[in-house]
């Protein structure tokens, strides 16, 4: 039998079959069998084929985070806040059923800031079980502006949270600054942008080294700050330049050297300077003396005693001495204040009337003394005068009794020579 295959076919793949009905036969030729895959052909295939399986799940379960899972059960709000949450939830834009993946915190966040004046930082968290947190850091007012006979309200941040016809908060007034702009909520812009810098180191200072009692910070020139306390004592700080240099030092010496009711000055403008050293004049206001109690009338008067005239000068010369030392008193306090005129203090007219209507306290209480001093001694000497008159009435009394008393002598001795007769 002719065989049909082509002449390089292998013998391997040719195979021989017999014919049923006899002995001839016939070639079936086969494809070449393949190569066996090596065994890093296999460890790749592997691989590709996990990573498919992977890539396919996390397509699934994404789509069924978005669409099926993850949905908002519950929005709450922390933190202290004078705003109700309800108010606070409405302006986050997040609502339940919102997706918990897909919700976008950040404008909520920048919207609650703009409408609540108190709100001074917000954080929307995303909880575990379908759960939005609002996190609020209330804000608190640390100083105050006047501008345009408005007084405006300023947190640590400088935002504007309040804006009143009158200093209604004990916490420092800036002067000598201008807001650019003056609309609740903003914060707030000044004339020169260093102001802003210069406030809040100024004010970070004041809470770190616990300086108390502050009541103004005067940046009319900003190369010459000056802080003025509550009972008028300033403190001069200079250019801004090491500042926390300068409050370490004004801590020291408010703690050791310079009482609560001090009026003087301290200028620590070049402490910072090498061989320079603090400046600090004293000056404490002595109160003043109570009015002299006037002695109460008595209806009867008491019976006269003998007269003391030791006492009594005694009594002037201490009348005398208190009056003296009244006048004295009264003229150092002048004299302090005459030397206090050379410092600058905030809000000038007040302190002058004060210092006036002190002064002129000073004399009257003065002339009441002497006034009083000399009624005493008026009225010691009528007491003395009308104590010499009783005595010289009496002894006349008693004069005239002895005169009597001798009649009766010379009488009774007359009768008796008359009855010897």
């Amino acid at each position: 039998m002719d065989s049909n295959r082509p002449e390089d076919t292998p013998k391997s793949n040719v195979v021989q079959r017999a014919d049923n009905y006899g002995d001839d036969y016939e070639e079936v030729i086969f494809p070449p069998a393949k190569e066996p895959m090596s065994a890093k052909k296999r460890k790749i295939r592997r691989i590709v084929f996990y990573v498919v399986t992977v890539v396919i799940a996390l397509i699934v379960c994404s789509l069924l985070s978005l669409t099926v899972f993850f949905k908002i059960d519950e929005i709450y709000v922390e933190g202290t806040t004078r705003y109700s949450a309800e108010a606070i939830i409405a302006e986050s834009m997040i609502q339940k059923d919102d997706n918990l993946i897909l919700c976008n915190t950040a404008p909520g966040e920048k919207k609650i800031v703009e409408k609540f004046p108190y709100v001074e930082d917000v954080d929307i968290k995303k909880k575990l079980f379908n759960k939005i947190a609002i996190v609020i850091k209330e804000a608190k007012p640390t100083s105050i502006i006047e501008n345009n006979g408005k007084y405006y309200v300023l947190s640590k941040k400088n935002k504007i949270i309040e804006i009143n016809d009158k200093k209604t908060y004990d916490i420092p007034i800036v002067l000598g600054v201008r807001l650019k702009n003056e609309k609740l909520c903003d914060y707030a812009e000044y004339n020169d942008d260093n102001i802003r810098k210069y406030i809040d180191e100024i004010m970070s200072d004041i809470d770190k080294y616990n300086i108390k009692n502050i009541d103004a910070i005067d940046i009319t020139s900003p190369t010459n700050i000056i802080l003025y306390r509550k009972n008028g004592f300033k403190i001069i700080i200079g250019e801004p330049q090491n500042l926390d240099y300068k409050f370490r030092t004004i801590e020291e010496l408010m703690l050791n050297n310079i009482p609560d009711n001090d009026e003087g000055v301290l200028d620590v403008s070049v402490v910072d300077k090498e061989g320079a050293q603090s400046f600090y004049k004293s000056k404490i206001t002595e109160p003043s003396k109570p009015e002299p109690s006037k002695p109460a009338e008595q209806s009867s008067k008491p019976e006269p005693s003998k007269p003391d005239k030791e006492n009594s000068s005694s009594e002037s010369s201490q009348t005398e001495e208190s009056s003296s030392e009244s006048e004295e008193t009264s003229e150092e306090e002048y004299s302090e204040d005459e030397e206090s005129s050379e410092y600058e203090e905030y809000s000038e007219d007040e302190e002058e009337s004060s210092e006036d209507e002190e002064y002129s306290e000073d004399e009257e209480e003065s002339s009441d003394d002497e006034e009083y001093s000399e009624d005493e001694e008026e009225s010691s000497e009528d007491e003395e005068y009308s104590e010499d008159e009783e005595e010289s009435s009496e002894d006349e009394e008693y004069s005239e009794d002895e005169e009597e008393s001798s009649e009766d002598e010379e009488y009774s001795k007359g009768d008796e020579e008359e009855n010897t007769d």
